[in-house]
């Protein structure tokens, strides 16, 4: 099923590209999964939505009959993350000592203090990572979409479970070059949304000025009209009359002190 939508505010979530796990054995080839990525981390970065980059440096504690012991130490470099990345200043940084990114670590609080609603994931392995991070995701009610040719597993089966019985249940799946229409599609939106508020600043602006410029004309008009009934010309002899005598009353009355 195609990928539907991506809201507003969706991050992209990168899984394990780094030098200490790119060297293994993957069903697909990793050279092309890390340039679709890097298209991804392109557009996301253009686009001004933000960037997670995680890296393994650890497993929990726990006996497990795979996979190496808790506290194994790596060799220098393992977790550092490829150059094809290009990991800049603004990327979110997440390392993680579990399956998920969202495990022991502060990404929930990081993408939720950004508004982010939605995730896009990628990367190494399909069905450790990968999968682990998107369950994560969901139930920390994000909205979820998997790149499904930007992620490989180093077993077959894993990851076509994975992908046929696992990422339906908690997002969307769809390929790189539908998440980045669905980018420019939002862009789109976004910036014709931009276009008519601005419209209607403008048109707002505009009707107040006409609301001004008619009452300034309407109180002129009827201040002149006012003045030039009352400046004493144009009045009845009987009023202006009455005028006179009670203004020579007032300064009479004013000279003695009455008032």
């Amino acid at each position: 099923m195609p990928l539907t939508a991506l809201d507003p505010r969706s991050a992209l979530i990168v899984i394990g590209l780094q030098k200490g796990i790119v060297n293994g054995h993957f069903i697909h080839p990793i050279g092309e999964i890390i340039d679709r990525t890097r298209a991804l981390i392109d557009v996301f970065r253009a686009k001004k939505l933000p960037v997670v980059l995680v890296n393994v440096a650890g497993r929990p504690p726990g006996r497990t009959e795979q996979g190496p012991r808790s506290g194994t130490s790596f060799a220098e470099g393992w977790t550092d993350f490829l150059p094809e990345l290009d990991q800049q200043p603004s990327d979110i940084v997440v390392t993680k000592r579990s399956w998920g990114a969202f495990a022991t670590t502060d990404l929930e609080g990081q993408l939720k203090a950004r508004g982010v609603t939605q995730v896009v994931v990628t990367g190494v392995v399909t069905s450790g990572g990968v999968e682990a991070t998107a369950r994560q995701a969901y139930e920390q009610r994000f909205n979820v979409s998997l790149a499904l040719d930007a992620m490989t597993d180093v077993r077959e089966e894993a990851h076509e479970y994975s992908i046929r019985n696992v990422f339906p249940r908690v997002g969307e799946t769809g390929s790189t070059k539908e998440v980045i229409s669905l980018l420019e599609r939002l862009l789109e939106e976004r910036l014709l949304e931009e276009r008519l508020l601005e419209e209607r600043a403008l048109h707002h602006e505009l009707a107040f000025s006409c609301v001004v410029l008619l009452w300034r004309h309407f109180f002129d008009k009827r201040h002149s009209s006012f003045c030039s009934r009352h400046d004493g010309t144009s009045l009845p002899e009987s009023l202006r009359k009455t005028a006179r005598q009670r203004a020579l009353l007032f300064n009479g009355q004013r000279s003695l002190g009455l008032l």
